[in-house]
């Protein structure tokens, strides 16, 4: 399943919007604290590559995004951006 994520670099772990199934972990955000639950053994495909990413933490999401959640910029071994053609790329 293809899902629209956001790159986001504070975040230290993949991050989900969505029901939470137990309110077993507290994220703390900008506007305050979210509680959401973990979720481990999914598959994460980034250009045919997996990506390990441990456990995800799933919390209800903000209202009027597109992004199904937040990929931290960690992930990534480098990231270039080029400015002239406007476009980013994840090694």
């Amino acid at each position: 399943m293809l899902i629209p994520l956001a790159r986001e670099s504070p975040a230290r772990q993949l991050i989900l919007f969505g029901a939470a199934a137990a309110n077993e972990a507290i994220l703390q955000t900008d506007t305050g604290f979210a509680s959401g639950s973990r979720v481990r053994g999914r598959k994460l495909m980034i250009g045919g590559r997996e990506i390990c990413y441990g456990s995800a933490l799933t919390v209800a999401g903000p209202s009027g995004r597109t992004e199904a959640g937040l990929l931290p910029a960690s992930v990534f071994n480098s990231i270039y951006f080029s400015h002239s053609k406007r476009y980013p790329v994840f090694q």
